[in-house]
């Protein structure tokens, strides 16, 4: 699993008097238990996702031809999956963009995104994840997240 790792210093939070700035203890919570709104990220980096990363394929390596082909067949693939389903209440493709609406108002979007030469994929049901070639568990990812947003595939 990709981690996310984040140095925060200060955010801006929201108190009983007004916004000000606090210091963040972790993603959600400052110093001063107040709602967090914004934090100021100082520093972030991603270390190696051993789950959906393929260790034969060096994404530095991967020119751009060859990445909007395999992320193009993934998310066409994913697109076929889930033309037809009548749970959904919209599908739109557009641009290497996925975005998916189901019935009770749940989202799910896939892009690709050429600097990183990933995939990245959001729904409700988890957390953000980033897919490096040759994008396998993609489908299957979106089809375990559909069942569970209530759509029968």
């Amino acid at each position: 699993m990709k981690i996310f790792q984040t140095s925060i210093r200060s955010g801006l939070c929201r108190s009983a008097s007004g916004y000000k700035r606090c210091t963040i203890l972790s993603n959600r919570i400052c110093t001063q238990q107040h709602s967090w709104i914004y934090p100021r990220i100082q520093n972030r980096h991603f270390s190696n996702r051993n789950d959906v990363h393929d260790p034969s394929l060096n994404n530095a390596a991967i020119n751009e031809s060859v990445f909007h082909r395999l992320a193009d067949e993934a998310l066409d693939k994913c697109v076929e999956a889930v033309d037809d389903l009548d749970d959904l209440e919209d599908v739109m493709y557009d641009e290497g963009v996925l975005k998916i609406e189901t019935e009770n108002g749940k989202h799910i979007v896939i892009n690709k995104h050429f600097i990183t030469r990933q995939i990245w994929y959001s729904s409700p049901k988890g957390e953000a994840m980033y897919f490096d070639p040759p994008f396998d568990q993609l489908l299957e990812r979106l089809k375990k997240d559909l069942r569970e947003c209530g759509v029968k595939i």
